[in-house]
């Protein structure tokens, strides 16, 4: 029901990130959702109704409407539950105000939940009785008499919810749903053609409107279907805010989104979570490890010189950071600075990182410089921690021959 059942988005949408599914799974169910909604809108637009339907069926339950990207990444990282108070930060959702309109509201839902529902429809009316400007209230109430079956006073009270507020999108559903118990499809579809005006990014709304045109057009009524394109791209600095704040305190929660395979939204994923790391750096300049972080994202955005550019920065602040050392010199390399990758590489081996994967890319360095006997000896080295390294044999072998 309108603003009472929307205060449980945050709460819902973080549970069902600690089901045990991958997180990366569900940040690709968040793109794969958005990017059936504007498909479907399309296809309805160009009255494909069958097709269009699949599309917003595909949605699912995933809350476009209520919940931005920004907020949905941080409920993901907060799901991973290091920090399940997060949730009320990142998800908050818009309630009523703690007025006597919400009390009655909430008051009548609870007779209606405990099974006593003529005692909840009685307090609607004597609040609208009392308040009979409140649209909210007999929106409140249409529903409740609706779901007793009683669709002409329902219909009444969408309707007077309407003409005291045009912008309420739940009752122009409503009203359409009544309209479509009364096999009417035109007057449905005027009705959802206004609330998917209203609230463009609700796929379920549109799975309506895509029903009840195809119902007219069966009917041979076809409808003009200019449909709302929703603005998914939204500026959401509180939210960014709060991520921000969250990598600032632990920056290995940028783990959890650096281990995501590439998708068709990287571009999207990776700059939201750039904006939140620069964010964060701007509350800790000095930490290498969000400066690392930095660089390992504006490397998934295709940004190898500014990455490098990054991991230099953390290096400057903690010398002896072996991670950030070797991802340096495979930067290097990949940018055809073999010089500078070698001695990255090399100021990680003597700081004491003994592995397999470095020494092979050193024994490379040194081959592709000709200098074949220190590539050898890196090879062994490789083979020496990881005997079973195929690529360090087969480098070695190709030497001797």
């Amino acid at each position: 029901m309108s603003g009472l059942n929307s205060g449980g988005v945050a709460s819902a949408t973080l549970a069902a990130t600690a089901d045990g599914t991958a997180l990366w799974e569900k940040v690709r169910i968040y793109f794969s959702a958005r990017d059936q909604l504007r498909r479907g809108l399309c296809l309805l637009s160009a009255g494909q109704y069958a097709l269009a339907a699949d599309r917003f069926r595909a949605v699912g339950n995933v809350d476009l409407a209520g919940v931005s990207l920004a907020s949905h990444l941080a409920m993901c990282l907060a799901g991973e539950g290091k920090y399940a108070e997060a949730a009320g930060e990142f998800g908050r959702a818009a309630d009523l105000a703690s007025d006597a309109t919400t009390v009655r509201i909430r008051q009548a839902l609870s007779f209606w939940q405990a099974g006593s529902r003529s005692q909840a429809v009685a307090t609607l009316r004597d609040a609208v009785g009392d308040d009979p400007e409140c649209g909210e209230l007999h929106f409140q109430l249409g529903t409740l008499l609706a779901a007793l079956g009683e669709t002409d006073e329902a219909e009444l009270r969408f309707t007077q919810t309407i003409a005291l507020d045009t912008g309420h999108g739940e009752a122009h559903t409503a009203l359409a749903m009544c309209y479509g118990i009364r096999e009417q499809p035109s007057e449905a579809v005027r009705y959802l053609k206004r609330a998917q005006r209203l609230r463009p990014a609700d796929a379920k709304i549109a799975l309506l409107l895509t029903m009840a045109a195809q119902a007219a057009a069966e009917e041979g009524q076809q409808a003009n279907m200019q449909v709302e394109m929703p603005d998914l791209e939204m500026d959401d600095t509180d939210c960014l805010t709060h991520l921000g704040d969250l990598i600032a305190a632990e920056p290995e929660f940028l783990e959890s989104f650096l281990g995501l395979p590439e998708t068709e939204s990287e571009a999207e994923i990776f700059g939201l979570l750039g904006k939140a790391v620069e964010l964060a750096l701007d509350r800790k300049p000095n930490n290498a490890a969000l400066h690392f972080g930095r660089a390992r994202v504006l490397e998934r955005l295709d940004r190898p010189l500014e990455a490098i550019n990054a991991v230099e920065r953390a290096v400057q602040i903690d010398s002896r950071f072996v991670r950030a050392l070797i991802h340096l010199g495979k930067l290097y390399q990949k940018t055809d600075r073999a010089a500078d990758a070698r001695q990255r590489l090399e100021q990680a081996i003597a700081l004491g990182a003994e592995y397999a994967d470095v020494y092979f890319l050193l024994g490379n360095l040194y081959r592709d410089g000709g200098e074949r006997e220190r590539a050898r000896q890196a090879y062994r080295s490789a083979l020496r921690i990881n005997s079973e390294y195929t690529a360090a044999k087969n480098a070695l072998q190709s030497l001797a021959a």
